[in-house]
């Protein structure tokens, strides 16, 4: 299957790159070879080799996972996420969560959360309750989510965004 030569490749590519001291030019022509021969990898892939790239170069941190709606409600959500892996030097600062209305076309920001969070559990953000700022949701209507994690070096990649229907 040619998705299993992919993955090789995209394997190779990251042991390349580890092996590599930070900072070298070299490691830079490597990673733009890397992404002209990934070039054709469908958009998953592509969106992993770029963050892995952003995590072991540019050192952000690497994408909050598991977005999940945790409780629903007619005009409200309940939201949680696994925290974004932090960088090698620079510690994880922030989550920041967006929300679209309109398709997935445009987000909001509509949540920043300085990590590390006051009690909970360290490896998941705090579970946050959307109710447009007290506004309330539209009952019945689609929202999607997405959210990055952000340490002084910037933004990390955002992760695969999530639709959620208030209930009616």
């Amino acid at each position: 299957m040619a998705l299993d030569g992919d993955l090789a490749t995209l394997q190779n590519a990251v042991n390349a790159l580890e092996s590599l001291p930070h900072g070298e030019g070299s490691q830079f022509q490597s990673i733009e070879l890397l992404r002209q021969m990934l070039g054709t990898m469908n958009s998953t892939l592509w969106d992993l080799f770029n963050a892995i790239t952003d995590y072991m170069v540019a050192d952000k941190p690497f994408p909050p996972m598991f977005l999940v709606v945790q409780t629903p409600g007619d005009t409200w959500v309940q939201l949680n996420w696994t925290v974004a892996l932090a960088s090698a030097t620079s510690p994880l600062t922030k989550h920041k969560v967006y929300r679209s209305d309109d398709g997935g076309l445009t987000y909001t920001n509509v949540y920043d959360v300085t990590y590390p969070h006051v009690g909970g559990d360290p490896t998941t953000g705090p579970p946050w309750v959307d109710d447009n700022g007290g506004g309330g949701l539209t009952a019945n209507t689609d929202y999607w989510y997405k959210a990055v994690g952000t340490n002084a070096n910037g933004d990390s990649r955002f992760c695969e965004p999530i639709l959620f229907r208030t209930l009616p």
